[in-house]
């Protein structure tokens, strides 16, 4: 990139800077690193990029889309804001919904604002309210789903054309997809119409906790998921790449880098083996990814990210359309990051990672509630989390210019040091073999052994977290509470489903859950043929099941019960 009279110049001044560095500092020695222990240097120059060229850096929108994914962004639309809800009853979902479209978060303008669900334990897991296991957990950390009726309540009114509806739900993804389409069509909205996302995280919550189910069970399961939606729903996502899945975890971020292209290739590998062309599905699924503390390296990782994904989908999956290889970024303010003590400062943890992702380019931003730690959001905290965002797009000027970053000899060296580390640990993924990787829990040990470090060094305050290990002060207990839930609500919840399940025609269900059942035996045992899993899922959500009836029969047949390690 530089010319040899110019390097020739910068070391000159190097050496002269290291000369006033050593008489000022004598012998003290400096251990500086990134979060994720890649080792530093307290100045770059352009020694450090001379053997990067242009083109690898390029221009926004070109490939290998180091700079984004599109030649101007921000200048014409702001990224979509993201924010989850979901606690209690549907109902109580539905009503904080409402408090957000008052908030007016960030939005391309003939959309209504997100709908983002998160479910419950138990109708994460394919639990109805009804089961013993769910006692306890009905409505915590997610709204309860079970029923035709619970979708009505959430859905009713609303411009279901307009709204980017999105389910946070695990091993009950593709249940849960049926359920809504079942009851948008009976709003008078065609599956055609329907823009949305399924998080579909059946991989990497099962990889960050433990396996209960073969990998290459799984990948069929995700396939025949991401084959429906491709051919029928052409306003859907039906699967998105977690990183945030894997910081949450303990990942740092090269781990958190290679392993969500390890998962790409798994699943892209899968449906060419399957089904066939690639460019079917990689336009129509996202890279969703954390944001942390360390701001440069974060900026850097979302750099290096795009270069990956975009050389993976053209040299490894053989990809021609250009929307394939172009990634779509999507990123959360990394709650891990926060903390229960002095929450307020999540305020300003939440400030720098947003505006981190802001320069960067992010697609979509979910700045995280400062309760975050505490429990389930407040509606103030939520408001200031989209005013977050707001201030940053409206009043800093940061959208003016794209990747404002480039060309800075650290960034661009910390791009190029993080792509590096990272395609080691996917070499190391690729000579293992995915499944072993998956099976054997070496996913897990790596994130586990990541994660006991970090603990360690916040510990031995080798790692400062502010108000948690330095900087504490006797607070004033219960300042801040989290927004309880309703007492009732469980039993509620119960009730409700006892109630549904009794005043259906159950020879109907059970008779469709049974050929439910045939159409899932028949796809694992006769892979990739045997008929196809969505629709079968789809007429027996018409037949009244329950989510949770839906999701049992699928585990049961391809044996998520099983731990294999």
């Amino acid at each position: 990139m530089f010319d040899e009279r110019l390097l020739e110049e910068c070391r000159r001044l190097e050496e002269e800077w290291e000369k006033i560095f050593s008489r000022r500092y004598g012998e003290k020695g400096l251990s500086l690193s990134t979060d994720s222990g890649v080792p530093l240097k307290p100045v770059y120059t352009p020694e450090d990029i001379k053997d990067i060229t242009y083109e690898n850096i390029g221009m926004p929108g070109v490939y290998p889309f180091t700079r984004g994914a599109y030649p101007i962004q921000y200048q014409f639309q702001p990224p979509m804001s993201q924010h989850a809800l979901g606690f209690g009853l549907p109902e109580h979902s539905r009503e904080r919904y409402e408090a957000y479209r008052r908030a007016q978060p960030l939005r391309v303008k003939e959309r209504e604002p997100a709908y983002f669900l998160v479910g419950d334990i138990p109708s994460n897991n394919g639990l109805d309210p009804d089961e013993p296991e769910a006692r306890g957990r009905i409505g915590v950390c997610g709204v309860t789903l079970s029923t035709m009726k619970d979708f009505e309540t959430l859905f009713s009114g609303l411009p279901l054309d307009r709204v980017n509806t999105i389910f946070s739900l695990f091993e009950s993804s593709s249940p849960a997809l049926a359920m809504y389409i079942t009851c948008a069509e009976n709003f008078g909205y065609p599956k055609e119409k329907l823009h949305g996302l399924n998080v579909n995280e059946i991989f990497e919550q099962i990889c960050c906790d433990h396996p209960s189910g073969s990998a290459h069970d799984t990948l069929k399961l995700i396939v025949e998921h991401i084959k429906y939606c491709v051919r029928n729903l052409p306003y859907w996502t039906p699967f998105r790449i977690s990183g945030y899945s894997f910081e949450e975890a303990g990942a740092n971020v090269v781990q958190e880098m290679a392993f969500s292209m390890a998962f790409l290739i798994a699943i892209a590998e899968e449906y060419m083996n399957a089904v066939g062309d690639p460019d079917e599905f990689m336009p129509r699924i996202n890279l969703f990814l954390g944001f942390g503390n360390d701001f440069f390296e974060q900026i850097a990782k979302v750099r290096a990210l795009r270069r990956m994904w975009a050389k993976t989908a053209k040299e490894r999956l053989g990809c021609k359309n250009p929307r394939s290889i172009r990634p779509i970024i999507a990123m959360q303010t990394a709650g891990s990051t926060f903390t229960a003590k002095q929450p307020l400062n999540n305020l300003l943890r939440a400030g720098f990672q947003t505006l981190a992702a802001s320069l960067v380019g992010a697609d979509v931003i979910w700045t995280t509630p400062y309760d975050e730690a505490i429990g389930i959001h407040s509606e103030e905290s939520s408001r200031l989390a989209f005013r977050t965002q707001q201030i940053i797009y409206h009043e800093t000027n940061i959208p003016n210019v794209t990747d404002p970053l480039g060309g800075s000899y650290y960034v661009e060296w910390l791009t190029n040091e993080l792509q590096s580390r990272a395609e080691n640990l996917l070499a190391q993924v690729d000579e293992m073999g995915f499944a072993r990787a998956w099976e054997t829990g070496w996913f897990r040990t790596e994130l586990e052994k990541t994660a006991s470090e970090h603990q360690h060094k916040v510990e031995d305050r080798e790692k400062i977290v502010v108000g948690v290990n330095q900087y504490v002060i006797d607070e004033e207990k219960g300042k801040i509470k989290a927004t309880p839930v309703n007492p009732q609500a469980e039993e509620i919840a119960i009730k409700r489903v006892k109630e549904f399940k009794a005043n259906r025609d159950n020879k109907k269900t059970q008779d469709q859950l049974k050929r439910l059942e045939q159409t899932a035996s028949d796809i694992k045992d006769k892979w990739p043929t045997g008929g196809d899993l969505i629709p079968a899922i789809l007429e027996t959500a018409k037949a009244d099941a329950t989510m949770g009836e839906m999701t049992q029969v699928i585990k049961d047949v391809f044996g998520f019960n099983k731990r294999y390690y």
